[in-house]
């Protein structure tokens, strides 16, 4: 189970409860190894997401929408707006601080392709 999520341009970050952090990266076209560019969903403002079974439903300002398949996962928790101002700072630093140790094998102004829907690394930000 999913403890919450944060949406960083195109990557969406998951916090598990038992510290595993996995990592989805969503481009324009919803294609894994696409370039994120124009007005694709990346340039969107990110509202919330909703989970029905293993479908997550993104849903962006504008209306519009994009709707993944995660199996196995039976939902995501958000935690209120005041609970996540304390910590989000924090888990913000602790994960660009992470990429900066891991990178992501792209060189500056590169877009790294993503890992599959539903995969995970434990401990990897990934």
């Amino acid at each position: 189970m999913v403890r919450y999520g944060l949406k960083m341009g195109a990557h969406w970050v998951c916090f598990c409860p038992d510290g595993e952090k996995i990592r989805l990266v969503f481009y324009p076209n919803g294609l894994k190894e696409s370039s994120v560019g124009g007005t694709g969903w990346a340039e969107m403002k990110f509202r919330y997401g909703l989970v029905h079974g293993s479908v997550v439903h993104f849903h962006y300002l504008g209306g519009h929408r994009f709707r993944v398949e995660i199996p196995g996962w039976d939902g995501i928790l958000y935690p209120s707006f005041a609970e996540r101002i304390q910590w989000i700072e924090e888990e913000l630093a602790a994960y660009q601080a992470l990429e900066e140790k891991d990178g992501d094998g792209a060189e500056a102004g590169e877009v790294p392709t993503a890992p599959k829907v539903g995969g995970s690394t434990s401990g990897s930000g990934n």
